[in-house]
Order: C-alpha cells, then structure tokens, then sequence
C-alpha cells in the first residue's frame, strides 16, 4: 500500500514537471520570428545605412514598411515612405540655410529652432515630386508564433528613382514656393532666407555644368 502511494506521488511530482516544463517552453516560443520566404537575393541597397544616394544623373531612395499583412498593400506604402524621404532631403537642405542664417542676424538659439523649423514646415508644404518611379524591391515573409497561433506578415523594402534634373525642379519649386509664403505673411527673414537659399544652388549648378 506505502509503496503504491510512493509511486502515485512520485507520479504526481513527474506530471507537475512535465506541465511546468511545457508552459516554459510555450512561453519561450510565443513571439519567435523566422524568414520563410523572400523575394529573392537581399541587395546591399536594402541593408545599407544610407536612405538615398546618387548615380550619374540619377537620385535612388530607400522606403520600408514592416509587420504589414498584404503584399500589394505594402509596397505602396514602402513607396511612399521612399517619396518621404526626397522631401525630407530638400527640407534638410532648409533648415541648414535657414539655421546659418539665424546665426548670422544674431538671433537666438530658441529662435533659430523655430526659425528652421517654420522653414520646414513650409516647404514640405510645398514639394510636389514628379519624374520618380519605383526600380526595385525586396520583402520577406516573416512567420510570427503568438499566443493565438502563428501569423505571417511581410518585411517590405522599395528603392524609388528619380532623375538629378527632376529632384532639382521639386526643390526648386519648394524653396520658391516658400519663399512666396513668406513674402505673402511679410516674414522678411524667411523670404531673405529662401531667396539666399535659391541663389546659392543656382550658383552651384551653374559652377557644376562649367565643369
């Protein structure tokens, strides 16, 4: 009878094991990712640091979106992730100029933030791409275990190219149309700003095609 008992607990001791064991190992799964598929070979522009860069005549820009369950879906929105990040580029190129300009009149550090970021905010108002056209893209499918079962959701990457000329054209327009902003509120500061702005690319542009 005692040695029946012993073996009943012994049992009982082995079943809890068991169970804690599974909830441990159920819980270490819960969450694991793996790439089940992809598109194909993964290009040095989708792991590369840089969001855009320039060949010859041409300007390339990097869009991704992740965790996305349609394909189709996704690709638009690696597409325009790609677009927003040609007019974070010419709104980089404002608030450099609109900063050394604050600096120049002496203004505030407080007011030169405000003063750039205001720039910002009106040219990425004002930029209308055009010319621009998707290239290449790259997505994994990636398999999720969770609580509920496992889910699959894409990894999606598109390089977008656009041409030297036409980049040139939407910023162009976009510091003009910021200029014309500015002149309309009387902001005198940001309409100089603009104006130097415009002026020192078309110099450059100008000393580059002499060259």
């Amino acid at each position: 009878m005692r040695k029946n008992i012993h073996v009943s607990i012994l049992l009982l001791f082995a079943g809890f094991a068991l169970l804690i064991t599974g909830c441990s190992l159920g819980k270490s799964v819960i969450g694991k990712e793996k790439v089940v598929e992809t598109s194909g070979k993964k290009s040095k522009w989708v792991s590369s640091e840089d969001l855009s860069y320039t060949e010859k005549d041409k300007m390339f820009f990097r869009g991704h979106v992740g965790n996305v369950y349609d394909l189709s879906l996704g690709r638009r929105q690696a597409e325009a992730d790609a677009q927003k990040h040609i007019t974070e580029k010419i709104a980089k190129i404002v608030e450099t100029e609109f900063t050394a300009y604050g600096r120049g009149a002496n203004m505030s550090k407080d007011d030169i933030g405000k003063f750039a970021a205001d720039g910002i905010a009106w040219v990425s108002e004002k930029v209308v791409i055009s010319g621009s056209e998707p290239v290449k893209q790259y997505w994994e499918k990636i398999e999720t275990t969770t609580e509920g079962g496992v889910k699959y959701l894409y990894n999606i990457y598109v390089l977008v190219q656009l041409s030297v000329d036409d980049y040139n054209r939407a910023r162009d327009r976009a510091i003009n149309g910021l200029a014309e902003k500015a002149r309309i509120e009387n902001n005198k500061k940001a309409e100089e700003a603009a104006a130097n702005l415009l002026k020192r690319l078309r110099s450059e542009k100008a000393e580059g095609a002499t060259n």
